[in-house]
């Protein structure tokens, strides 16, 4: 008789996304309702489909003079399952194989508490730790919203999260278990009149966004009930950010479901909220408030696909303080750190919201320009080397202005190269030809040639 308590560890450690949907509900059930034989068989069944598809490979931990072999790592990552105690596949009574489905279900208790033992809280530790730290994506609604949903569904297999979101970054689209919003014809009746912050319980599929009945019907869920709950901003300023749909059996009741999807929605929020402090932490240069290099070295490669699938340029600027230290050593420290919050800012004041300014060095900074040819690049640049920057002496050192200027590589997807690394390298070394031009200078790399364009004297 397998231990009932190792089991369903076994089973909730399982990726349940590579099996298939037949198998997700068996696990389901046997989670929920399945005891002694009932889970090791499932268990069984269970890990033949991922060793079958590739997905568990046999690992062997050394340790003193013990070999430990029941380890299964699940493929694409670090993840050890121990599968000590599984049931070999004869050890069915009478040598049978194992059958295709759990006994008749007993009768459930409706919001009966599951079952939870350490290795379940370590487990869901360790996969709430999957949700990157330093991803710039963090702040994509689409991308964490989709990421808690994921960590959450793997603790309530028998349930069905979705998320429908009234905020859109970028394109809208649909991916995982994020609903597109409906149009006009495929939305229900109580969605288009629904006040805000309002909570609602749709026993009949039918009256559900259409989109998410056929997710429905993938994943065979049998008449399936849905709670449906606002999603609150991680800003507490936003407010609601849209809406949360958590489906289960018809076995549940409003009673029950309602309270759980509030309590899972409000999970996203924090979790959420937590993720987005934390890389904002991360991600950003606490002297002067912009994107620091850390964001810049995840961000860049970003940047760069999107406008190669888009067939557009994007134009990548290196730009470095003139005589920084010289400022330094005349003013101060103090007076220093004042002269890069203030270029950060005029720099941020002075570009597109779209474009993303980063200080990747002691005074080094560097622009991305999204969708911007050379020509254009060589626009703007024009208009930021016209004048110098402009800093007000604090009264400790001084009354009156300080004018700073900056040297600047600029380079464009793709005539100037096709990878990260060979933009940056090219941009920094048209930085150091305008340092060694005399400064107050920014060069510019063309299919014909490097435009040199000098800040004029007049104006220091």
């Amino acid at each position: 008789m397998a231990d009932v308590r190792h089991m369903r560890r076994i089973l909730r450690q399982l990726p349940m996304d590579r099996l298939a949907s037949s198998s997700r509900e068996l696990v389901a059930r046997a989670l929920r309702d399945g005891v002694d034989d009932d889970l090791g068989r499932v268990a069984r069944l269970a890990f033949d489909e991922l060793i079958a598809a590739g997905d568990l490979v046999r690992v062997a931990v050394e340790g003193g003079a013990r070999r430990n072999r029941g380890l299964w790592l699940v493929q694409g990552t670090s993840k050890l399952i121990d599968a000590a105690g599984l049931p070999d596949r004869g050890d069915e009574a009478s040598g049978e194989s194992a059958p295709d489905a759990v006994a008749p279900e007993p009768p459930r208790v409706v919001g009966a508490p599951r079952e939870l033992d350490v290795g379940d809280m370590l487990d869901a530790m360790e996969r709430a730790q999957d949700l990157a730290v330093g991803d710039p994506r963090a702040d994509d609604p689409w991308v964490m919203v989709g990421r808690i949903l994921g960590l959450l569904e793997h603790y309530l297999p028998d349930m069905s999260l979705h998320a429908q979101l009234n905020v859109v970054v970028g394109e809208p689209r649909s991916c995982g278990r994020l609903l597109p919003q409906p149009d006009l014809d495929g939305m229900p009746f109580w969605l288009r009149h629904r006040r805000g912050g309002q909570s609602l319980w749709v026993p009949d599929p039918l009256e559900l966004p259409r989109e998410l009945r056929h997710r429905l019907e993938m994943a065979r869920l049998a008449e399936p009930v849905t709670a449906v709950v606002p999603i609150m901003s991680p800003l507490e300023a936003e407010g609601e950010i849209g809406l949360l749909y958590v489906s289960a059996g018809s076995t549940w009741a409003a009673a029950d479901l309602l309270p759980l999807a509030r309590r899972l929605s409000a999970f996203v929020s924090r979790r959420w909220r937590c993720q987005h402090d934390v890389n904002q932490r991360v991600l950003t240069d606490s002297l002067t408030g912009i994107p620091n290099r850390a964001f810049f070295d995840t961000q860049f490669p970003l940047e760069l696909e999107r406008v190669r699938r888009g067939e557009q340029p994007l134009t990548l600027v290196i730009g470095d303080l003139d005589h920084f230290k010289t400022v330094n050593d005349s003013f101060g420290h103090q007076c220093g750190d004042m002269v890069l919050r203030t270029v950060a800012r005029q720099l941020q004041a002075s570009l597109r919201r779209i474009d993303v300014v980063c200080r990747i060095g002691g005074e080094e900074f560097a622009f991305i320009l999204p969708s911007t040819s050379w020509q254009e690049a060589r626009d703007v640049l024009a208009r930021m080397t016209a004048h110098p920057f402009r800093v007000a002496l604090p009264p400790e050192v001084g009354v009156g202005m300080l004018n700073v200027t900056m040297s600047y590589g600029v380079v464009t997807f793709p005539d100037a190269g096709t990878s990260t690394g060979e933009l940056h390298r090219k941009a920094d070394s048209l930085l150091y030809r305008a340092k060694e031009l005399g400064r107050r200078l920014c060069c510019i790399w063309t299919p014909d040639g490097i435009i040199d364009l000098r800040l004029p004297e007049s104006s220091a």
